[in-house]
């Protein structure tokens, strides 16, 4: 079976070989092999506006920008050895028959002997091409002599392909490439895979001229490109057996201003590679049946999928571009220096991803060059297109054997079962030690909410917050309601009022009941509660909510597993037909969105998430991301400093889709939001006016987040065991109460084999 190589084989051998290289690093404390072997330097190339890349040769980068005013495609090309860009204006622009017809550009390539030829074109909205020819010039862009293409060329087919060194072209309209010589005479074709289902990109690899093509071909449903080398005199395409995988599609895309050539993310070999490619995690290079990742863009000071192209210079440079073709910028980059190497000391954070927020972060401190560099190593490298899973596995193969990094993301992992070994160190003893900082201006119940064994072995500093509300007329003094009293409250529902506002039965399991895992689990003591009558009340409710065909059959739509839409979610509140909202709160704001949209300002109770073990009001912290720390790093005070910066007021006032854990900042951003007159909240299309806030209702929000005790907690293997029996009770092999027994049982083994 063939498997994403790049993800698999070449990421296993960076960590087992290629983190031994050049600036090889090995903390005493910390276990995890790291290096700046993959790590650049950027800095970024002034270019004008708007121009997108045409071509790269030797050491230059061709840009091109259409002029809507004069209808000529204006050039521009940067020179990676001096730093300069140089603009042009094309030779046949000064021939064009008529103003109006549109001049462009279709590729560029380079000759044997060095110099570029632009293939132009002329053509008109009404009567298309009028005519292509190849203007010449010398690496510096200086004008040699121009080369028609006769018109028979051209006429009857669409130029989708590439030019060698030679002059020699390879034109593919759907069916086999058909081979033409550099006075455009066909001499042959070459026949493509068997099962191909498009080719996706050709370009030209090695200094000699040799050509590579992208095949998209399909494997058990799954599409897959596998690059083939094309070997011009036996006519033949031969597989190099480098497979890309699904998600790296978009890599391949041609260009909307290319016709049929582009070096887009599949780029010429640059010194010492066949050929390379780049995807949203860094630049790769094939040479001799082996692929290599020459550049981690991440840790290279990119955020992941941040650069949409890369070309590789003959001076062993790399151009890397940013953000859309509307609005590009360029980096050159290079290799760092071996003193650059000598003076960094490493610190190694394991992620299973990166999220947003420290990926920022991490940019942002590795760009202060404080003499010390974080180096990601993200462990979803290991996952395949058959398995998601395999990064998660490895990571916590690693820890449990002792390949710990100095720090480690433990979102996505089984926390508690890694704690349990000793490897993380408390992070109170960090903050206490630091005579800078006071617990005492931070939110303390957040703190205590992701405590574990009484210590906080793993550090939050942003948050969302998640819960339920009702109007109090029919659950007034439920705020942090137990377990216990759960079945009353589904009991005394109202006839013909909904517990949530559910479209159908599979709906509330895949979206609701999660929620639900904070109720039954307590995940600090290693205990479970779904042999309770809370639990056997909730499945009770879903054996009697329709089913995705019962409820198509109802409406007569043709998609009845869609959720309601969002006004009539509010509608069903207002008009008392849902008793329990489920709502999010990212800001501030959407306290406010939840009182004025949802329950037009009526009373409201925040009911919150059942829970017999937790003294809160059932609200659920949940954390963009958390840190553990190594318990042996020696890196502890760099650690720390890292952390304490993400912790500091002015950090915290910045953020604008979390809720901040600082207390000052979270005092500004209450007052902030009763001053946000004709505040909007957008939802999808639409947009609705939430009218202002006021101190009183930002100061309940205040005590509802002062009251919060608990964090978000959902692991998919309990999630699987719950799935698992409740499908048997659905099919009427078990009552509830025998289903609450069995779940119960499976997941108590599962906790105690994770304590």
């Amino acid at each position: 079976m063939k498997i994403k190589l790049t993800a698999i084989a070449i990421a296993a051998a960076m960590m087992l070989g290629g983190f031994t290289g050049c600036g090889f690093q090995k903390e005493k404390g910390s276990t995890l092999e790291i290096s700046m072997e993959n790590s650049w330097r950027s800095t970024q190339i002034k270019t004008k506006q708007g121009y997108t890349p045409v071509h790269a040769w030797d050491n230059c980068l061709l840009l091109s920008r259409s002029n809507n005013r004069t209808f000529i495609e204006s050039f521009q090309f940067i020179n990676t050895e001096t730093g300069e860009t140089v603009d042009f204006d094309p030779k046949c622009a000064e021939e064009r028959s008529a103003a109006s017809n549109h001049i462009g550009c279709s590729t560029a390539f380079e000759y044997a002997d060095g110099t570029i030829g632009l293939v132009m074109y002329e053509n008109n909205r009404y009567d298309g091409v009028l005519r292509y020819c190849i203007e010449i010039y010398d690496a510096q862009m200086n004008y040699l002599r121009t080369e028609e293409i006769p018109e028979e060329f051209y006429k009857d087919q669409y130029l989708y392909g590439a030019v060698d060194n030679q002059g020699n072209w390879y034109i593919n309209n759907g069916g086999p490439f058909v081979c033409y010589n550099s006075k455009y005479e066909k001499y042959g074709e070459i026949k493509l895979p068997e099962g191909t289902q498009g080719i996706m990109e050709m370009v030209r690899g090695k200094k000699d001229g040799t050509m590579y093509v992208s095949v998209q071909k399909n494997a058990n449903g799954m599409d897959y490109f596998e690059i083939y080398e094309v070997n011009a005199a036996n006519r033949t395409m031969e597989s190099t057996g480098v497979f890309n995988s699904q998600e790296s599609i978009e890599k391949y895309m041609t260009h909307e201003s290319i016709t049929f050539y582009h070096d887009n993310d599949f780029v010429n070999g640059g010194t010492g590679y066949d050929f390379c490619w780049s995807d949203i995690n860094g630049l790769y290079g094939y040479k001799d049946g082996e692929e290599t990742q020459i550049i981690s863009w991440i840790n290279s000071d990119f955020p992941v999928g941040e650069v949409s192209e890369a070309y590789f210079m003959e001076n062993g440079s790399v151009i890397a571009m940013t953000g859309s073709f509307s609005s590009p910028k360029y980096y050159l980059c290079t290799p760092r220096t071996q003193e650059e190497i000598d003076n960094t000391k490493l610190i190694s954070l394991s992620t299973l991803g990166l999220f947003t927020a420290l990926e920022s972060a991490v940019i942002d401190y590795n760009k202060a060059e404080s003499g010390y560099r974080i180096v990601v190593v993200d462990y979803n490298q290991y996952n395949t297109n058959e398995d998601d899973t395999l990064g998660a596995a490895k990571l916590r193969e690693d820890m449990l054997n002792g390949i710990v990094a100095d720090m480690v993301c433990t979102d996505g992992m089984q926390f508690e079962n890694l704690a349990n070994k000793g490897l993380f160190a408390d992070w109170y003893d960090l903050m206490d030690a630091d005579e800078s900082f006071n617990r005492e201006d931070y939110l303390q119940n957040f703190f205590h909410a992701y405590e574990y064994d009484d210590k906080l072995q793993r550090l939050a500093v942003q948050y969302s917050v998640h819960t339920t509300a009702a109007k109090t007329e029919f659950a007034e003094g439920l705020e942090g309601m137990s377990l216990s009293q759960l079945p009353a409250l589904i009991d005394s529902v109202p006839e013909g009022m909904d517990l949530y506002v559910t479209s159908s039965r599979e709906w509330f399991i895949e979206e609701d009941l999660p929620y639900f895992m904070n109720a039954f689990v307590d995940a600090k003591q290693a205990k479970c509660y779904f042999d309770t009558e809370g639990f056997t009340s909730i499945l009770t409710h879903i054996s009697e909510l329709p089913t995705n065909i019962q409820l198509g059959e109802m409406w007569e739509s043709e998609s009845p597993d869609l959720p309601p839409s969002y006004k009539e979610q509010h509608l069903a509140f207002q008009q008392n037909r849902a008793f329990i909202a489920s709502d999010v709160f990212y800001q501030p704001i959407d306290f406010r969105a939840m009182n004025r949209l949802t329950f037009r300002d009526a009373p409201v109770t925040m009911v919150g998430i059942p829970m017999d073990y937790d003294e809160g009001n059932g609200g659920l912290f949940r954390a963009d991301f958390t840190v553990s720390v190594n318990a042996q790093s020696e890196q502890r005070t760099a650690i720390w400093d890292f952390m304490k910066h993400l912790l500091q007021e002015e950090y915290q006032s910045s953020l604008n889709d979390s809720f901040p854990v600082h207390r000052g900042a979270l005092e500004a951003k209450l007052e902030q939001t009763t001053h946000m007159v004709g505040a909007k909240e957008y939802f999808g299309a639409g947009e609705a006016h939430i009218g202002e806030s006021n101190p009183e209702e930002m100061g309940k929000l205040r005590t509802y987040l002062e009251g919060i005790q608990t964090a978000y907690y959902y692991n998919q293997t309990v999630y699987d065991i719950m799935m698992e029996e409740i499908e048997k009770y659905i099919e009427g092999d078990c009552t509830a109460q025998e289903c609450g027994r069995l779940i119960q049982s499976r997941v108590s083994i599962y906790l105690s084999e994770q304590s």
